[in-house]
């Protein structure tokens, strides 16, 4: 398949939308000094990875399910539940359990949208991804489908050790961060497009 995906869905826009993700767990691990901060990142970068499975192996219905997320303004989760039966979160973690990744890795991509519900020693990676997904939705940052932010778990960032006055920090460093991420990708870009 292309890389820009049908007119409903954008995928290039879903991978900025997950670098985005990596990139503000990253910022909100730094400040709390998670131990393996290279971790959020590919968390971050895998957390909607089901969603690749979707469009992959499920491609048409994959228009009913962003049909319904918009008519209905639910989220992309919700609508996958209705119209498929199951959630990207499930199917990106069978996946990740299918290529042995590590199980914080795996629990994040899993429970990431109810990290509560991830297995307690692994909670905090969920947790940081949580808040980073809701952060860059808050900036629209990326696709994702729909135009819901889902349900931000305050006591998340209350378990993490984050304060609500670190959301306007990290939310500004954010798009500094993405800023520069665009210049590089125009830059790579245009010099493929010169070769």
């Amino acid at each position: 398949f292309d890389g820009e995906g049908s007119e409903h869905f954008d995928r290039v826009g879903r991978w900025e939308h997950s670098i985005a993700t990596g990139v503000a767990g990253e910022m909100a691990a730094n400040r709390i000094r998670y131990p393996n901060v290279e971790e959020v990142m590919v968390a971050g970068i895998l957390h909607k990875i089901g969603q690749v499975v979707i469009d992959i192996h499920f491609h048409e219905e994959l228009t009913d399910v962003i049909a319904y997320a918009r008519e209905n303004h639910t989220t992309m989760l919700e609508a996958e539940r209705k119209v498929l039966g199951v959630g990207h979160p499930r199917l990106g973690g069978w996946l990740a359990e299918q290529w042995n990744l590590p199980a914080g890795i795996t629990a994040a991509i899993s429970y990431y949208h109810d990290p509560f519900e991830a297995p307690e020693e692994y909670q905090r990676l969920p947790m940081l991804i949580h808040v980073g997904d809701v952060f860059a939705r808050t900036k629209d940052m990326g696709w994702t489908g729909d135009e819901v932010i889902p349900p931000f778990q305050e006591e998340a960032m209350k378990e993490l050790g984050l304060e609500k006055n670190d959301i306007p920090g990290i939310l500004e460093e954010l798009e500094s961060e993405m800023d520069d991420a665009d210049v590089l990708l125009e830059l790579s870009d245009n010099g493929e497009q010169q070769e």
